[in-house]
């Protein structure tokens, strides 16, 4: 080693030994000089630790409840780790610029047995570490008008969630009560709750926040801040036209715009430390501009097919609608808190509004540009035609705007050492997120198309011909038409305890109720226990097999649409047992 190198690490070393003798053991807080600006400037490094234990808890058919198998959070899990490193200058004319950066390592979930790779075959992690690091917020402020408005750029907390305006996961206050990494199954802020925003957002904001009053508007990326702007295209992923038909009229999928969201927000109590009320309303609007076209419209060509063809071009040409993807949340709360050394008492909650608006899709293809050469076997070619009223029925969709509702509220009691947190929220869908998710309390909306228009496309897409329709195909037409009565009723209830400020420990109880959309609980059976063939899934344990569940019994005389479940299926309630703690230093 040279001397040069030595006498480096010497002096690293003597400093650092310095530096953690001379501050807190937990959050840091230094005033040092900016050399560039000559100014004083706070430096602060403090962060957030989440630890827990997870029972494996069951369903009502034996298997591993929320837990597995596409979640692997039982036992004692990290659940999160947060490092904010935030510079801010407090003085002087160049008061109210700052910065912050937080990295945030937190644990995966990926689906049973298979290690780091999740059911979509992504990876969420190294096979020797199964945590993720991201980057939580990474943005700089700048202060405008004489700090009459403050400006961030850069991905920062959302508006809707964590705004310094009035920040709503604080005022709700457990957080850390966390059954699932996504932050839905656990406890949070009605909108990331609900589905609404992952809580993080990439953009650029303005807020004020005053005495009584407060308000941020944020113009950012309509993804997540964990995928590049229109990552998941879904028009150009999805490979079935039917798939493609469903996506394109209700508007699913990210996109190339922007999305303006934002909070309104009055406190008649002022910055009272005792008593504080406070009445919020947060909205996101979707995709107010950029929507390109080739999100709503897609054209394929195939021109050496042949047989099947009938020696004509193979043409795709899909056709959607803007609209569909500009959806709107927005919701209204009440926030209400008493604060005194030994006693702490506050709730809150409202309702909570998700438009969704739809649109019209069609699909042109080479059936419908030659039908002379397709229905030229005794076929009628004319436009009133069986085949043609099959093809409108198959190759057209006519979605109107639906409005999704949503219930939160939460309640919290501390006396000394001691305390309880109660949060329940309810709302329209089943509460499913992705397609092979748990029930996680997200807020859908239902099919607002008359059933009998939905019973009357069914009827022709199987062959043009209306009204044969039988009594055995009343119970598939249940599962097909949406009556729009899908709901879930989620429940978090915790016992507290905090031997210090910095610590918290809690017992908590995370359980999920959902009812399908016909009304009827979901429902599970001890046969779907059964693994699925590793010849075909390639690994035994990846995948609980579905076929006591979802297939049907026509050939035993029971009506078309008739499972396992609706003999011997028992109602499903999703639920999750942890003790969760949170340390801040």
């Amino acid at each position: 080693m040279s001397p040069k190198l030595s006498s480096n690490l010497l002096q690293l070393s003597v400093g650092l030994l310095f530096f953690f003798s001379s501050s807190s053991v937990f959050s840091i807080e230094i005033i040092t000089e900016d050399k560039k600006l000559s100014v004083p400037t706070k430096f602060t490094v403090d962060g957030t630790l989440w630890v827990s234990y997870g029972l494996n808890d069951k369903k009502a058919n034996g298997a591993p409840d929320y837990a597995g198998p596409n979640n692997q959070s039982t036992g004692f899990r990290v659940a999160r780790t947060l490092i904010n490193i935030q510079g801010d200058i407090d003085e002087g004319e160049l008061k109210g610029y700052g910065f912050r950066i937080t990295p945030d390592v937190f644990s995966t979930y990926s689906q049973e047995a298979n290690g780091c790779t999740n059911f979509d075959g992504s990876q969420v992690c190294q096979g020797h570490n199964d945590y993720a690091f991201s980057l939580r917020f990474a943005y700089f402020k700048v202060p405008l008008f004489n700090q009459f408005l403050n400006l961030r750029v850069g991905q920062q907390p959302a508006a809707v969630t964590l705004s310094p305006v009035f920040n709503l996961t604080e005022k709700m206050g457990h957080r850390y009560i966390d059954g699932d990494p996504v932050g839905r199954m656990g406890a949070s802020a009605a909108f990331q709750n609900f589905g609404f925003s992952t809580g993080v957002e990439r953009g650029i904001s303005i807020f004020r926040k005053a005495e009584y009053y407060g308000f941020q508007f944020m113009l950012g990326n309509e993804s997540t801040h964990r995928r590049n702007n229109a990552q998941d295209l879904e028009i150009l992923t999805l490979t079935g036209s039917n798939d493609k038909l469903n996506s394109l009229a209700k508007g699913s999928g990210d996109s190339y715009g922007m999305d303006l969201q934002g909070i309104l927000n009055f406190i008649p109590t002022g910055d009272s430390k005792t008593i504080s009320v406070g009445l919020s309303s947060p909205f996101i609007f979707k995709n107010i501009a950029g929507v390109d076209r080739d999100e709503v419209e897609y054209n394929s060509a195939n021109f050496v097919c042949t047989a099947d063809c009938q020696n004509h071009p193979r043409v795709r040409i899909f056709r959607g609608e803007k609209r569909a993807k500009q959806d709107i949340f927005y919701g209204f709360q009440t926030d209400f808190a008493y604060n005194q050394d030994s006693f702490s008492f506050s709730m809150g909650g409202g309702p909570f509004y998700f438009l969704d608006r739809r649109g019209k899709s069609s699909l042109i293809n080479e059936r419908i540009l030659f039908p002379e050469d397709f229905f030229n076997q005794g076929l009628d070619t004319t436009l009133a035609s069986n085949e043609f009223r099959k093809f409108y029925a198959t190759n057209t969709r006519d979605e109107r705007d639906s409005l999704g509702k949503g219930l939160y509220f939460y309640t919290h009691l501390r006396y000394h050492k001691f305390g309880f947190f109660i949060m329940y929220t309810t709302g329209t869908g089943n509460g499913r997120g992705r397609a092979q998710d748990p029930v996680t309390g997200v807020v859908s909306s239902s099919s607002n198309v008359p059933w009998i228009n939905q019973v009357v496309r069914y009827d022709l897409q199987t062959d043009g011909v209306l009204g044969n329709v039988g009594i055995r195909d009343i119970f598939d037409l249940r599962n097909y038409v949406d009556h729009g009565k899908a709901r879930f009723y989620k429940t978090v209830a915790s016992v507290n305890y905090s031997p210090m400020e910095r610590l918290r420990i809690s017992f908590a109880v995370i359980q999920i109720v959902s009812i399908d959309q016909t009304g009827r609980p979901t429902k599970v059976n001890s046969l779907e226990r059964i693994r699925g063939d590793e010849r075909t899934t390639g690994i035994e344990s990846q995948n609980v097999s579905e076929q006591f569940s979802q297939v049907g019994f026509t050939s035993l005389g029971f009506p078309n649409g008739v499972t396992v479940n609706d003999l011997i299926g028992k109602p499903l309630v999703e639920t999750q047992t942890l003790i969760a703690t949170e340390y801040i230093f």
